[in-house]
């Protein structure tokens, strides 16, 4: 075997030791009619869109959660995937129930 092949093989056999399963939850926030907002002034879209960002990511990290993604108005949100949540699925709820309002 290749000297280069011997070190893939290595590497990956060193990834798949990492590999940890775990069950996690995921919740996905996204803002109701912004498409009309949008049409409106982009300066108070801007604001008004800034401001919701910060208040899911203040409200996924109250829950101990995580945003990974951010797509448009929509945002992604894990528990116990990157930071450890022993209630992931209670925080993951609660922290949606509390997204809604």
């Amino acid at each position: 075997m290749s000297e280069s092949l011997r070190r893939e093989s290595m590497w990956r056999a060193d990834a798949t030791r990492r590999v940890e399963k775990k069950r996690i939850s995921y919740t996905v926030s996204n803002l109701l009619g912004s498409h009309e907002f949008i049409d409106g002034n982009a300066e108070a879209y801007t604001l008004g869109f800034t401001s919701y960002i910060t208040a899911v990511v203040g409200t996924v990290s109250a829950h101990k959660g995580v945003v990974g993604v951010v797509v448009g108005d929509h945002v992604h949100a894990s528990f116990n995937a990157v930071r450890w949540c022993a209630s992931h699925v209670k925080s993951s709820v609660e922290a949606a129930l509390e997204l809604r309002d």
